[in-house]
């Protein structure tokens, strides 16, 4: 699956599995608050938030650290990078889209607010598959060939330091949650001691409370 002298590109798609799986409970989310249930839509509404900080982490990472060097370096990179930040400006505008809709529906929970959300949400959902297909088809061969392994590596550990420390061990949860045997074992293996040893101690019990959570407010009423 990797070489030792490669980047492995594989781990932007176990982050995009990730990406892709929340987005679509997104907007399952919002449509599941009663209207008026004030406390629920700030609990749901905090989690779009966090989500759009997130990915919005993600796309600074590589806007930052990987389409120079591919502008740099690779041959026929300047076209992808260019689809690329273009498809990084419709996302941000599916951005705005939902902070205005947040704004609206999360002070009262009402209805109609609660379905402009969820309606701004699903098309932000289509935005980012576009994008997600086309980075994984074009631009992560690229990387493979063009980046050094320090330098792919570099661009994971700038976008974990951008997300809130409360936030990350739910996120490598999440991670390891949607990758295949092979890919949680080569994970794991990147991991330092510490970090595995807290995955093992805290973050199974917390991830599990927080997948419970989620059962429960896709529960309406």
């Amino acid at each position: 699956m990797s070489t030792p002298d490669r980047p492995f590109t594989q781990e932007m798609v176990l982050v995009h599995r990730v990406f892709r799986s929340q987005s679509i409970l997104l907007p399952q989310l919002v449509r599941a608050v009663p209207a008026g249930d004030r406390g629920r839509a700030e609990e749901v509404a905090a989690r779009v938030t966090a989500y759009t900080a997130n990915l919005h982490h993600h796309h600074t990472a590589e806007d930052d650290l990987i389409w120079p060097l591919l502008i740099e370096r690779a041959r026929l990179g300047a076209d992808l990078v260019r689809l690329m930040t273009e498809q990084h400006g419709t996302i941000d505008e599916t951005f705005a889209q939902i902070e205005l809709a947040l704004a609206d529906w999360s002070p009262s929970a009402a209805s109609e607010a609660r379905d402009r959300l969820a309606l701004a949400l699903e098309a932000h959902h289509r935005a980012l598959v576009a994008h997600l297909d086309d980075e994984e088809e074009h631009v992560l061969p690229l990387v493979r060939e063009h980046l050094t392994v320090e330098e792919w590596e570099a661009v994971g550990a700038h976008a974990m330091s951008l997300i809130p420390p409360a936030q990350r061990l739910l996120g490598l949860c999440a991670v390891l949650d949607h990758a295949s045997e092979e890919e949680r074992r080569h994970f794991l293996a990147k991991l330092p001691l510490a970090a595995r040893v807290l995955l093992r101690l805290v973050g199974r019990r917390r991830y599990a409370r927080e997948r419970e959570r989620i059962r429960s407010l896709l529960t309406t009423g």
